[in-house]
């Protein structure tokens, strides 16, 4: 809850400060960009916030787990989504991360 109330009141603020500052491009050009920016900071909340419902009804080890391979799902949504093409840093840094959870997790 409190990470979707930070994000309610840091778009506007962001927004506010970028149109004051804004030397660049900073700002979304259309509706449809505010549009997405806005359900994208929700959904980001929204992430945060179920993940940390779900951290409290199971065990540290388990957390540690799901945490160490969300950049394996992240790759493979990528993949199947075809919005990246696999290369190998991107596989040695995914085999990397869980060897390092296995070693913290044992």
């Amino acid at each position: 809850m409190m990470m979707m109330m930070r994000t309610c009141f840091a778009m506007p603020l962001f927004f506010i400060s970028a149109k004051l500052f804004d030397k660049k491009r900073m700002l979304p050009a259309s509706r449809h960009e505010v549009y997405l920016c806005i359900l994208t900071g929700a959904l980001s909340a929204l992430a945060i916030e179920l993940f940390s419902f779900g951290i409290k009804r199971t065990t540290v080890t388990t957390g540690a787990i799901i945490q160490a391979i969300s950049p394996l799902w992240a790759l493979l949504f990528a993949l199947i989504l075809k919005m990246e093409k696999p290369t190998v840093l991107k596989i040695i840094g995914v085999v990397i991360a869980i060897i390092g959870a296995a070693i913290v997790i044992t």
